[in-house]
């Protein structure tokens, strides 16, 4: 006898993956002392999955010391020309250069590719403001770190393709990330594709495997 039942998983993810096991009864129609019963646990993800990436507030040693050199800054400029302006300027200037750290920015993975929202100060932004979207087929591999995963276009091994790739933080949902890569871009067959870079482009689906 087999059946198949699904449960929630009880970790962080329970929300972003579905935990499907299957029980295979082996010794049913067998005499005692054959092959024990076998368990086997398959993790399906699910339809979306949202990422939220904000060093600002996820890392908060990093956090301070951008908040000091943001007011440590402007202040020097204030002191040293005597003019207020000069401060904001500054502050202006250097919050520019630095917007992939304090902006919010949540990635929602999802059976088209990955959806990039800016601006997303709420973690599951309507997905009507899409900022850009990366189709799966632009992905031909993937690379896991302490911190999140490289998407990167190519399968050059070139130190100039990370510069063309988009990272991504775990977001506190590494299991569920790598689970929701897996399925996406083992499914597609390998293409060829014009694209040096990871960007919005064509809508199709089919992606090398990684």
């Amino acid at each position: 006898m087999s059946s198949v039942s699904p449960s929630p998983s009880n970790s962080a993810s329970s929300q972003d993956a579905t935990e499907v096991r299957a029980r295979v009864d082996l010794n049913s129609g067998n005499e005692p002392g054959d092959l024990p019963d076998t368990s086997v646990t398959l993790v399906v993800p699910s339809e979306n999955l949202w990422v939220r990436h904000w060093p600002l507030v996820q890392e908060p040693v990093k956090g301070v010391i951008f908040i000091t050199l943001v007011v440590g800054m402007a202040a020097s400029a204030v002191l040293k020309t005597q003019q207020p302006a000069m401060g904001v300027l500054v502050m202006v200037a250097f919050l520019a250069v630095t917007t992939w750290f304090w902006i919010p920015v949540v990635f929602r993975l999802h059976q088209s590719g990955i959806d990039v929202h800016r601006f997303a100060w709420w973690k599951r932004p309507s997905t009507t403001r899409t900022f850009f979207r990366i189709p799966w087929h632009l992905i031909k591999r993937w690379e896991s770190t302490e911190r999140g995963v490289m998407l990167l276009p190519t399968n050059q091994r070139l130190p100039i393709e990370y510069m063309n790739g988009m990272f991504l933080s775990w977001g506190g949902q590494r299991e569920a990330m790598e689970a929701k890569l897996r399925f996406h871009l083992a499914q597609r067959k390998r293409i060829s594709s014009g694209s040096s870079r990871i960007r919005v482009g064509s809508t199709r689906n089919e992606v090398s495997e990684p």
